[in-house]
């Protein structure tokens, strides 16, 4: 599983695709809980649309609902 770095944005320049997005769409990756201070908020809210999208239709790691709230990372 692949956790989105808001530090980072990928995107294919030839139609625009936003990488990071369409991997939380397909429930392959997970934005972190807590996000840095300063974090754009737009892309945020966009990212965390992508994600729920994943879970409402149980996609990728959602497949058998939430995951858990086990914080694998600790920050």
């Amino acid at each position: 599983m692949l956790w989105c770095s808001e530090y980072r944005s990928l995107w294919i320049a030839d139609d625009y695709t936003f990488v990071n997005a369409e991997l939380l769409r397909a429930g392959l990756a997970k934005l972190p809980k807590r996000l840095p201070r300063g974090a754009n908020k737009e892309i945020i809210d966009f990212l965390r649309a992508a994600q729920d999208e994943a879970f409402r239709t149980h996609s990728g790691i959602w497949e058998y609902g939430d995951d858990g709230d086990d914080d694998d990372f600790a920050y």
